[in-house]
């Protein structure tokens, strides 16, 4: 699976639609996140991305997971396979192990 580049700008759209969603200023943000007013506005701008532990906080208050906040969707490779036929479940199955076998 090809890895997805994170737009900053995006995902700063998100920061922002939270935000205002919990009726914060930037100040009241940043302070929720133990981070200033200024942190909250280059979030919101894209000019940066919080840490791990502020960005999964978000989440939590959001509601959201941090593919969505970061990607802007929701993807549960489990519910994916999950809607695989049988055949096309061991077939997946087959390719995995030749990878994996591949490898060593």
């Amino acid at each position: 699976m090809e890895a997805r580049e994170i737009n900053k700008k995006e995902v700063g759209q998100r920061i922002r639609e939270i935000r205002i969603r919990q009726g914060l200023t930037l100040k009241e943000f940043g302070e929720v996140f133990g981070a200033t007013k200024s942190n909250s506005q280059k979030w919101e701008k894209g000019l940066s991305l919080p840490n791990k532990a502020r960005m999964v906080k978000m989440c939590k208050i959001a509601n959201i997971t941090l593919n969505e906040l970061l990607y802007g969707f929701n993807f549960n490779l489990y519910d994916e396979v999950e809607k695989l036929s049988k055949k096309e479940k061991l077939l997946l199955a087959k390719r995995l192990l030749e990878d994996v076998t591949n490898e060593e």
